[in-house]
């Protein structure tokens, strides 16, 4: 068995599998992203402003609030540099994700959903995207996240890439307006 498959199984998630190729009924996610403890930079790691929780979901075509809520799927959180690129070099890849499936990067703390508090006063910004352009395009719009590269970074609640085929994948960037969330200012 090459090394790379040695790889690949090793760091495979259980949870990937179903999560991109089943079309069955959601599980409800376990894991209350609120109630994990801070997550330990290690000496000579680089700390991000905020930490991020990275997540999946599969959105149909007709849900309801509450059904995407139970989609959605906490794949891993990071709060350096470091942790981020551990996550990101074992992520599928944007143009291998199926359709209606989405990935979101988020500060800790706020879901990526309109019904969230962060959001519900919010705005987001689209960009559509051709497929042969997505995955530059994503890793780009992650790292100026993770790097407060945005001229309103702490504006900025998350970003999500959402594959709607034959539609053009697009990234959506959430904003939340400041009297909503005062903290995060």
């Amino acid at each position: 068995m090459s090394m790379e498959k040695v790889a690949s199984k090793q760091y495979e998630s259980k949870i990937w599998p179903d999560l991109v190729d089943s079309d069955d009924s959601d599980v409800e996610n376990e894991i209350d992203v609120d109630k994990l403890p801070p997550l330990e930079v290690g000496p000579g790691e680089n700390r991000l402003q905020h930490t991020y929780c990275l997540w999946f979901s599969r959105k149909g075509t007709q849900r309801a609030a509450s059904d995407y809520s139970k989609s959605l799927h906490v794949v891993g959180r990071c709060a350096s540099v470091q942790q981020w690129w551990s996550l990101y070099s074992h992520l599928i890849r944007p143009t291998a994700l199926k359709p209606y499936r989405e990935l979101s990067l988020f500060k800790q703390g706020i879901k990526p959903m309109w019904e969230d508090p962060a959001n519900s006063k919010g705005g987001q910004w689209v960009i559509r995207l051709r497929k042969n352009k997505i995955e530059r395009a994503w890793e780009n719009v992650c790292m100026a996240m993770l790097g407060e590269q945005f001229l309103v970074g702490d504006e900025i609640c998350g970003i999500v890439l959402q594959t709607k085929y034959p539609v053009s994948p697009k990234i959506i960037q959430y904003a939340f307006n400041g009297e909503t969330m005062p903290g995060y200012l």
